[in-house]
């Protein structure tokens, strides 16, 4: 089977009435996607997604990677979809660097290997390792009583883990864990996560504070080495996500003993490719993984998906829909969310639809 076209399509998603903060005074109210559409000559179609979230908070934007995908494209024409290792040492070949506009790629090669073996991804992965996993809800900085009111509305859906942001000011912060702890039930999952968006000295200010109670921490500074100077004083669970990019990274946090998970995005390390080598390694180091997409509709929630459900499980093991805050919707299909369960059915490749009439071509 060979790749005879290569498409681009653009797809604005907005958030329903919601702006999305982070630490650091970083806020969003939409994202900006693209879409791969590839065509074989066996007339099988497959897709793949690249939503960054906005431009400011990993190294990767809309606009990059367009035009990645653009320089690609004509390249690709004439290789194996269902060899993804071997598209992606050409898209290296290609181009130097940008993983996430590769990952778009990548997915889409799955998706059209899952479509002609009749089978699922997670199949080609290795198979299902759970039948559900627990839903992890993004709570957005804010008061502690506007972030304690949106945890009560998740708990209504069945909702038991929650990943609350820090604004990056360290008595505000402190105020907001500090209830988080207070009204965390025996049976819930509290992630404390500032996105890289402390210093050193806020974050031992914050987390001491609340070290001990029943939280778990991510992610609270920028760098590796400064959150291992963190996780050094801390005696509560302890998880990185911006600092695990490549696998020197994993190797080196594994050597120093850096964390107790690790949370991945699957545009951030490149697509489910690298992504099934990255799950593979934390299971051989011992470290939880836990998977998802940066943003997007049900494509890049459904590539994230069937990386999660065939990753061993392990604490935490949650997922989180990208697409918890879109207003609308261009594609269907991929994981279902029932119960504060995500649950990914059989259907062949991604298992979802793209509504083309929706998007914006622009290759």
């Amino acid at each position: 089977m060979k790749i005879t076209d290569v498409a681009l399509f653009r797809a604005p998603i907005a958030f329903a009435g919601t702006t999305y903060k982070l630490s650091g005074g970083r806020s969003y109210e939409a994202l900006d996607s693209t879409l791969v559409r590839l065509e074989t000559d066996a007339g099988i179609t497959g897709w793949g997604e690249i939503c960054p979230w906005g431009r400011d908070y990993l190294p990767e934007f809309a606009e990059g990677a367009r035009a990645a995908l653009t320089v690609m494209a004509e390249g690709l024409k004439g290789l194996d979809p269902c060899n993804p290792a071997a598209v992606n040492a050409a898209m290296d070949r290609l181009l130097m660097g940008h993983p996430y506009a590769k990952a778009a790629v990548d997915v889409a090669c799955w998706d059209i290997f899952g479509k002609a073996a009749g089978q699922p991804v997670h199949a080609l992965l290795g198979g299902r390792q759970a039948e559900r996993i627990p839903m992890l809800s993004s709570l957005y900085n804010g008061t502690p009583d506007d972030m304690l009111a949106r945890v009560e509305a998740s708990r209504a859906e069945g909702v038991r883990s929650f990943s609350a942001k820090a604004s990056g000011d360290p008595a505000a912060d402190i105020e907001v864990f500090r209830a988080i702890a207070e009204a965390r039930r025996p049976d819930e999952t509290f992630i404390v996560d500032a996105n890289g968006g402390w210093s050193v000295p806020a974050a031992l200010q914050v987390l001491g504070a609340v070290d001990g109670r029943g939280l778990m921490f991510e992610q609270p500074c920028a760098t590796l080495s400064e959150c291992l100077g963190v996780k050094e004083r801390m005696v509560s669970p302890f998880v990185l996500d911006e600092s695990a990019i490549t696998a020197e990274d994993l190797t080196q946090i594994l050597r120093l003993g850096a964390a107790d998970a690790l949370h991945f995005k699957i545009s951030r390390v490149g697509g489910i490719t690298r992504a099934r080598m990255f799950r593979d390694f934390c299971a051989v180091g011992g470290l939880s993984s836990f998977w998802e997409a940066s943003g997007g509709s049900a494509v890049a929630d459904a590539a994230a998906a069937h990386v999660a459900i065939s990753a061993p499980a392990g604490a935490p093991h949650k997922f989180w829909s990208c697409q918890e805050y879109a207003a609308a919707a261009f594609a269907s299909g991929g994981p279902t969310y029932e119960d504060g369960m995500m649950s990914l059915p059989d259907a062949p490749g991604l298992g979802v639809e793209v509504s083309e009439s929706e998007l914006e071509q622009i290759l």
